[in-house]
């Protein structure tokens, strides 16, 4: 379902009722596994303040530390190849 904020909410709900199954009922059983399985969509992602952020990307507290890092890394590596080259 997609409502007019353009977040997409779906549900699925499977109920339980025994723990083990008959091997009579095996055959039964994978292809209701079988069926739940398709037509899926798995998105590897988090939700952050409402929206559906990458897990690659870092989350927003660590953002300015990324950030941080990132510039430290430059400079450093940077300098290194600066000295080298005189």
């Amino acid at each position: 379902m997609v409502n007019d904020r353009a977040v997409l909410q779906t549900y699925r709900e499977l109920q339980i009722t025994a723990w083990s199954i008959p091997a009579l009922e095996a055959d039964e059983y994978r292809l209701m596994v079988d069926r739940i399985r398709e037509n899926v969509l798995s998105i590897w992602a988090r939700e952050e303040r409402g929206k559906i952020r990458s897990l690659a990307v870092p989350t927003g507290a660590s953002d300015s530390w990324a950030i941080f890092w990132l510039v430290w890394v430059i400079v450093i590596i940077g300098g290194v190849l600066l000295r080298a080259l005189q």
